[in-house]
């Protein structure tokens, strides 16, 4: 039963209906809520039985196509009666979103019901479900038709077009997909799918498969004519996305496709940039244009190769413009190959040939020149010269090659120099101008010149260092026989200081030199019992033992030869001049001084045979040590009656002179002292014109005759200048100043004394200055304002020789690369100390202390003798001809 009401009368009509498997619990709340009603209450729900029935078959009417669509809701139950609005809500509503035709059929279906046209009013609206939503607006327009049954013809004519064109559709897509599958493309079926959908799915596939098709162009047009190995790889890889079709790696693929296509192409302008540099330069090549990208793989294969012959060939180009700018037509063949480096072979053989004949000249100078640079000459010059013209350049050469070979043979000379002390900035500047190869015979002239002045210098100062280094050997200071052969002049005078200072240490700490020091200092403590004076060799023996070691067997001869001396000097007739009795006296006490007074014996009797004869000089007496004394008392017959006074003062200190009421003018027979740092004139004494007759007597006779008065030392009396009224303070300060000590203050006489007086002992320095000082103490008066014109003289001209000596040592220094402009105390002790280790050429300058004795402070006249002497030393041309 459809609707819900029973078929038998008088039965329950709500158990029917539960029977039915209705849901009746509304049913029976509903009739007992309207008692008497129950007829309009089963009415309603039988109503709404057929309502829920009606809806089921609308449901089921839906045609797959659409249900598979867009599912319909669902169906609603018999248990679902008291919820038929909702469902038919839902139904409504999903109606009108995908199937508004099937309301509007509803609506007219009483209407075709009438006309017996339900049926096709059911397939109406089942064609239109198989529409596609893409005639939407075409099944919209059906809907206003289906309310008319008569309209039917013209709504089947319609539905027929609109299945045409969507089978039209729905057969082009699948030709579509066919075409996609047969591109590899694994395209799904699209059967399912609307034509929007359909659509939209082909696009993209399509999308794909064009982007895949132009990777596939592009390989084959940008990859292929460069590698096809390279292009064959990229299609495999393309062919990989086409079966996987995923779209998301086409960008990968295309982007790795465009780095591929980018390398090659750089590549290719790489070459072709080569190229036309190449032919910028002269070159030809075997491409008329650019490189093809099927020339690129060939051209890099091979590009090392042309790049040597193209090396090659430039080679030889060079070498053949050398050529063709003198011997234009010689060259003419060789100019036709020129950058041609398919002809590389010829060309280098015509270019070789070519140079053959015409480069004799200038191998012959190019092989000169390379000799000359070889040996240090700037040749650039020459080169330029050999480029224009060879022959010419070649005969230049030739003419100039004997002032090279000159030149060499001066620069080796240059560089065997020992310039270590001198610098080497005359080296530089000489082997400079030698190397400039514009050679002069003036120029090698002078530098012969320089060079030969230069090797004097180092070998007589080599020589000084040998002999020094001998010496020091000698004294036993020195293992080597000579200063190696590496040692510099400067590195041999170091060590020849260096080995004197530690000699004088070690003399104080003994070795060789302490024993012989204590030996010969032994003998002389014996010599000095016996009267002798030796406090000249303890001294000389203190600063070098091994010179005083070496000279004393000549010493200890002149010590035993001494009797025979005196028995010749007491021959003389010393009453003649009692000064030079003195003095002869003074020299009989020193064992060094033997020697020279056994020479000087000749001079000696010549000066006292020019002496005048004096009656009252007492009895000159020779000198005898204590021992020979002592001899002499015990034989009496020898030399009777000798005086007790002879050892008691064997040597006065004054000079033995006469009663000054008898004696002759100090001035008479008196000689100008002159320096030790002088050489004698020879001319200084006077020729004797009388024989010198000797006594025939012996010398014993003679003392027995004379008397035996004791001598009397009787010293020389001077007449002292009365005090005057110069002041010396500014000669004296003046004096102090160039010297360059600190003046005073107060000036006065003691304050000079101290300043100078330290001075005289420190040696080495010049003995000029020495005495220059010991004459300025000699001559300070007690008060500085009150000397007398003589004094003020005299020191005054020894201001004037401290210029002169000030000059004559700064020139000395600078000359020996020393320090010099610090006063003339200090410039001397720096010379002294430079001479004493390697004396100058010439004349030896004296150094050391000075032991002449000096006149008393009021002898002016002596005084001034001796500034005169000390100035012609000053002046000497001995000095250098400095003043």
């Amino acid at each position: 039963m459809q609707d819900g009401s029973s078929g038998t009368q008088g039965t329950d009509p709500v158990s029917d209906r539960a029977e039915a498997g209705w849901d009746v619990s509304a049913l029976t709340a509903e009739l007992d809520a309207n008692p008497g009603r129950e007829d309009l209450v089963l009415q309603a729900f039988d109503e709404r039985c057929r309502r829920l029935n009606r809806l089921n078959e609308r449901t089921a009417a839906v045609d797959g196509v659409l249900a598979k669509r867009a599912p319909p809701p669902t169906a609603p139950t018999k248990k679902d009666v008291a919820e038929l609005e909702r469902f038919e809500a839902a139904w409504t509503a999903w109606s009108r979103q995908h199937r508004p035709h099937g309301l509007s059929a509803e609506k007219a279906r009483p209407a075709w019901a009438e006309t017996d046209r339900e049926h096709r009013l059911d397939e109406v609206v089942r064609r239109l479900d198989r529409l596609d939503p893409a005639f939407a607006i075409d099944a919209h327009r059906l809907e206003l038709s289906l309310s008319d049954p008569a309209s039917y013809p013209e709504v089947h004519r319609a539905l027929l077009d609109l299945e045409a064109d969507q089978e039209k559709q729905t057969a082009a897509m699948q030709v579509t997909v066919d075409r996609l599958r047969g591109e590899g493309l694994p395209v799904p079926p699209i059967s399912s799918a609307t034509l929007l959908e359909g659509y939209d799915a082909l696009e993209a596939w399509t999308r794909l498969s064009d982007d895949l098709l132009r990777m596939r162009l592009r390989v084959d047009r940008d990859v292929r004519p460069f590698d096809a190995h390279v292009a064959e790889r990229m299609l495999a890889k393309i062919s990989d996305v086409t079966k996987t079709g995923d779209g998301t790696l086409t960008a990968e693929l295309d982007a790795e496709l465009g780095r591929t296509v980018d390398g090659f192409q750089r590549r290719l302008d790489r070459l072709n940039a080569t190229l036309n540099g190449w032919r910028n330069e002269g070159y030809r090549l075997p491409l008329d244009g650019r490189a093809l990208p099927q020339d690129l793989l060939d051209w890099e294969a091979n590009f090392e190769e042309v790049e040597r012959l193209r090396a090659r060939h430039g080679v030889a180009w060079r070498r053949l413009k050398e050529i063709a700018g003198i011997r234009p037509d010689d060259a003419a063949r060789a100019l036709a190959l020129a950058g041609d480096l398919e002809a590389t072979e010829t060309f280098i053989d015509l270019v070789d040939a070519l140079h053959a004949r015409w480069g004799q000249a200038t191998a012959q100078a190019q092989t000169m020149l390379e000799a000359w640079e070889l040996e240090g000459f700037d040749t650039e010059a020459w080169h330029l010269r050999v480029q224009h013209d060879p022959a010419a350049a070649l005969r230049s050469l030739e003419e100039h090659q004997g002032h090279v070979h000159r030149a060499i043979e001066l620069r080796r000379r240059i560089d065997a120099l020992d310039l270590s002390v001198e610098g080497e900035e005359g080296r530089m500047r000489h082997d400079e101008l030698l190397r400039t190869v514009d050679l002069t015979e003036d120029l090698l002239d002078d530098v012969e010149a320089w060079t030969l002045r230069l090797e004097r210098r180092t070998t007589r100062h080599r020589q000084l260092i040998l002999d020094e280094w001998t010496e020091l050997r000698r004294r036993g200071w020195m293992d080597d026989v000579s200063p190696p052969p590496s040692m510099t002049l400067a590195d041999a005078e170091r060590h020849i200081d260096a080995m004197r200072k530690r000699g004088t240490a070690r003399r104080s700490d003994g070795g060789i030199e302490g024993r012989i020091e204590r030996k010969v200092l032994d003998e002389l403590d014996a010599w000095a019992a016996s009267g002798w004076d030796v406090e000249a060799l303890r001294q000389r023996l203190k600063t070098n033992p091994m010179d005083v070691g070496m000279a004393m067997p000549g010493l200890r001869q002149a010590v035993e030869d001494h009797p025979r001396l005196r028995r010749r000097l007491e021959a003389l007739p010393w009453e003649r001049n009692a000064a030079l009795g003195a003095d002869v006296l003074h020299r009989m006490r020193r064992p060094e001084a033997l020697s020279d007074l056994a020479h000087d014996l000749p001079d000696l009797a010549r000066q006292l045979a020019s002496s005048a004869p004096d009656s009252s000089a007492p009895t000159w007496r020779a000198w005898r040590p204590k021992a020979a004394l002592a001899a002499v008392v015990e034989s009496p017959h020898e030399v009777p009656d000798e005086p007790d006074v002879v050892e008691s003062n064997p040597l006065p200190e004054a000079p033995l002179v006469p009663s000054t009421d008898d004696r002759t003018d100090p001035k008479e027979g008196r000689r100008e002292a002159v320096m030790d740092v002088v050489e004698e004139d020879d001319n200084a004494a006077p020729e004797m014109d009388v024989d010198v007759v000797l006594p025939s007597e012996p010398v014993e006779d003679i003392v027995q005759s004379e008397p035996d008065p004791t001598p009397v030392s009787v010293p020389t009396t001077r007449s002292r200048s009365p005090d005057g009224d110069e002041d010396l303070r500014p000669v004296l300060g003046q004096l102090l100043t160039n010297l360059g000590l600190a003046v005073p203050d107060p000036l006065d006489t003691n304050g000079v004394r101290r300043g100078l007086g330290p001075h005289v002992q420190k040696q080495p320095k010049d003995l000029r200055l020495t005495r220059l000082i010991r004459l300025t103490l000699r001559l300070l008066p007690e008060a500085l304002d009150q000397a007398s014109a003589a004094q003020k003289n005299l020191l005054t001209r020894l201001v004037d020789m401290v210029d002169r000596l000030d000059a004559w040592t700064s020139l000395r220094l600078q000359a020996r690369h020393l320090p010099n402009g610090h006063g003339l105390l200090e410039d001397a002790l720096v010379l002294g100390e430079a001479l004493d280790r390697i004396p100058g050429p010439g004349q030896r300058l004296p150094l050391g202390e000075d032991d002449h004795a000096l006149p008393s402070a009021g002898s002016n006249d002596d005084l001034r003798m001796e500034v005169d002497a000390l100035s012609e030393a000053v002046n000497l041309p001995s000095a250098g001809g400095i003043r």
